[in-house]
């Protein structure tokens, strides 16, 4: 019987508006910081369905809408994609009782990217990144809907930074005064970099903006074979994508190991496969510095405003999250200013 305390009964109730019946087996996937994801079998059927975030998506038919013309412009383009599957009423979302919201897609055997893999790994993955970036260049810019305003809006993020302090919702301002210093000091010192604000003018491209290696299906061979979780896909700077696969990749090992980020910087370009604009050459090294502070401000924004945004999993808090960001964006941008 699924366990009332995981979720797994309400997704149980939910797969079966998919399935047309109550579900043989339920189990719950770990991994993802905004929606709950369970696998769902009957019969040879296997579905993943998502219990999804409508705090952090408020039009969750946009993100919808948007999930089918990626999809379906990629299996035109001979791109791997995954498989949105529909409700028995045809419809691509299902609303329980309660409020809650929930979709579903084929279920993709294989495993999820880390950010541990060896050199070999973090190419194929950012080349894989780059590839998938390169398949959406060939969508009109306007064809996906703005699913997340200004996601990665420096500015913006910071002003939500600053709204989180004023506001002070669960009293944690006193006690987070260092953290708070020392994430300020972190903006300016990122602010400071020659061409930071040149930062705003990148090219638009529509682009992946949460390219991560968790964020990519492996086969048995540890060769990427499906890009996930495509609800931010949406016009962005490509150096969003690169930043974020720096990141992510470049926090193993420690300390920083500078040839991590040159290899993911090559295998993105790489896979890419094309000229970019004469602002993204220059602002490339700083990509990894950009994405790791950002992080680091959205993580201290949501700790401040009662963790409302990020998921939190196991004891690790979004002040803890804040700590280890602000401590690789601020060895990202040594490495970034030492080149």
């Amino acid at each position: 019987m699924p366990d009332p305390v995981d979720g797994t009964v309400d997704a149980a109730q939910a797969a079966a508006a998919f399935l047309g019946a109550p579900p043989d087996e339920v189990s719950r996937l770990s991994g993802g910081h905004i929606h709950r994801n369970f696998r769902v079998q009957l019969g040879p059927i296997d579905l993943v369905v998502q219990q999804l975030n409508t705090h952090v998506f408020a039009e969750l038919e946009a993100v919808q809408s948007n999930l089918l013309v990626i999809c379906d412009h990629l299996k035109s383009v001979g791109f791997p994609s995954l498989q949105p599957v529909p409700t028995l009423d045809g419809e691509l979302l299902f609303d329980t009782p309660d409020g809650s919201r929930w979709r579903a897609m084929h279920f993709v055997a294989g495993t999820t990217g880390s950010a541990d893999v060896e050199t070999d790994g973090l190419r194929s993955i950012s080349e894989f990144f780059g590839r998938f970036d390169e398949a959406l260049s060939s969508l009109p810019l306007d064809s996906l809907i703005e699913t997340i305003p200004r996601f990665h809006d420096f500015g913006y993020r910071l002003s939500q930074l600053t709204d989180a302090i004023s506001a002070d919702r669960v009293g944690r301002v006193v006690g987070c005064a260092v953290a708070i210093d020392r994430c300020m000091n972190a903006v300016v010192n990122l602010s400071a970099v020659d061409g930071w604000s040149e930062w705003h003018s990148l090219p638009k491209r529509l682009v992946h903006n949460d390219a991560k290696a968790t964020n990519v299906m492996l086969d048995d061979s540890g060769a990427p074979v499906m890009v996930l979780d495509l609800d931010t896909c949406m016009p962005g700077s490509l150096l969003n994508d690169v930043g974020e696969l720096v990141r992510s990749f470049a926090k193993h090992p420690q300390p920083l190991d500078g040839e991590r980020v040159d290899t993911v910087l090559e295998g993105f370009r790489y896979g890419w496969g094309r000229d970019l604009a004469p602002e993204e050459i220059e602002l490339l090294p700083l990509a990894g510095a950009k994405l790791a502070i950002e992080n680091a401000v959205r993580f201290l924004a949501d700790h401040l405003d009662g963790d409302r945004y990020f998921r939190l999993t196991g004891s690790q808090s979004n002040l803890a999250r804040f700590i280890a960001e602000v401590d690789h964006g601020e060895d990202l941008l040594d490495y970034a200013t030492s080149r």
